[in-house]
């Protein structure tokens, strides 16, 4: 996909170039060109919000913390973890208290929680190297299977949004700070009930 815009982008430029005379073609070309780069910064985006729910669902912390800026915030839980690296160890954190290490692995060696992320309803508004957005989330519970062997219905264990700041640096764009909003499920109704 990358290289389609690129070539567009060539393109674009050759016709500047060899049509500049026309003040108007110019404008036109100009405004292309424009349109062009904010596709490809909300691809860009899009490619790196669907990363986040394999991270989360394999606690990659490598990858989890690679989609954050250096001095990145995340707001989950009533916790507020402050910079790249804290995001990453609050990854690995859950990762060994989950005891991913001993869940089975998948044909590729990956080792999934029996949570999978959805995420959907990306609302996104651009404003040139800044970016803020709004998702749905949703956490499936793999149930297991029957004495048959036979895979349990899953349920939805809870469900919210994310609230995320986004900033493009060095050409990528990445979450500035994510707000994790509980929104609906058992989880938010024990979180109300809870003290934090």
């Amino acid at each position: 996909m990358n290289g389609i815009f690129k070539l567009a982008k060539v393109s674009a430029a050759i016709c500047l170039v060899v049509l500049g005379a026309s003040p108007v073609f110019a404008a036109d070309m100009s405004k292309f060109a424009a349109e062009l780069n904010r596709i490809e910064d909300r691809l860009a985006i899009e490619a790196a919000w669907a990363r986040y729910p394999d991270a989360i669902d394999t606690a990659d912390a490598d990858a989890y913390a690679a989609l954050f800026t250096q001095d990145g915030v995340m707001v989950c839980c009533g916790q507020t973890v402050r910079g790249r690296e804290a995001i990453r160890q609050f990854i690995a954190d859950f990762r060994n208290r989950s005891k991913f290490d001993q869940l089975p692995p998948e044909a590729d060696g990956r080792r999934f929680s029996p949570v999978r992320h959805v995420v959907t309803s990306l609302n996104l508004q651009i404003d040139g190297n800044t970016a803020a957005s709004e998702s749905y989330w949703m956490e499936i519970m793999d149930n297991g299977k029957d004495k048959d062997g036979v895979g349990n219905l899953p349920s939805v264990l809870n469900m919210g949004r994310y609230e995320d700041q986004w900033v493009k640096q060095d050409g990528k764009w990445l979450i500035k700070k994510r707000v994790v909003v509980h929104g609906l499920g058992p989880g938010a109704a024990r979180r109300a009930t809870k003290p934090r």
